[in-house]
């Protein structure tokens, strides 16, 4: 038994067209599987206004981090309190480690545009800013502004940029979440109006009658 695209009506495996409303089931049929088949829903879903607020804090997030970067960078000709740091593997590592994932965390933003396809982009800057933030700060309570070359703006604008990315990865993960679940339900409800069957290997529950139950009886 399929359903008719028009009207909705059960209607036969074998018929070629509708009793009720006199629908062709044959190219409506494979026409619409065809077009379901092997797509994504969610791809196609809009990023909404809540994907939206995701990407502007994600931005927000990275260009506090650049700013502090850009901080960190002054020193080297002499702004702030402290003798400016040498050029070492160590003040190449904190420079990397604050660069890189802040311009490819940017341009994440900029080219997926708040929509989302998965949750591993987001579980990986979620981890990673958490920890960027914990330990931010454990340093700015534990030694101050020494380990940031004394300048306190910098502290601070990692706390923002850290907490800003948390806060767009968290709203981007629960954006996904009822993102799938509603395009999950409306996929499988208009397949269902039409008859097709989105979980094949899906088998229904075996219910005895009442012939087979006497012809078991003794």
């Amino acid at each position: 038994m399929i359903n008719c695209p028009k009207c909705g009506h059960p209607v036969s495996g074998r018929a070629r067209s509708c009793g009720y409303c006199g629908e062709s089931l044959v190219n409506n049929y494979f026409a619409r599987e065809e077009r379901h088949k092997g797509k994504d829903p969610l791809l196609e879903a809009p990023a909404g206004a809540a994907g939206i607020c995701a990407m502007v804090l994600g931005i927000f997030g990275c260009l506090a981090l650049l700013a502090a970067l850009a901080f960190q960078l002054m020193v080297m000709f002499g702004y702030g309190g402290s003798v400016p740091p040498e050029i070492d593997r160590d003040w190449w590592i904190r420079t990397l480690v604050l660069a890189v994932p802040s311009v490819v965390l940017l341009v994440q933003e900029l080219i997926l545009g708040g929509s989302r396809g998965g949750l591993l982009f987001d579980s990986f800057w979620l981890f990673a800013s958490g920890c960027g933030l914990i330990l931010t700060i454990q340093c700015y309570t534990g030694k101050g502004s020494g380990l940031f070359f004394d300048v306190a703006a910098i502290p601070y604008l990692l706390i923002a940029g850290c907490a800003l990315v948390v806060i767009s990865s968290v709203t981007a993960t629960a954006v996904f979440f009822t993102s799938y679940s509603l395009c999950k339900k409306v996929y499988v409800d208009s397949s269902d109006r039409c008859g097709i069957n989105v979980y094949p290997f899906q088998q229904k529950s075996f219910k005895p009658s009442g012939s087979s139950i006497r012809s078991f009886t003794i």
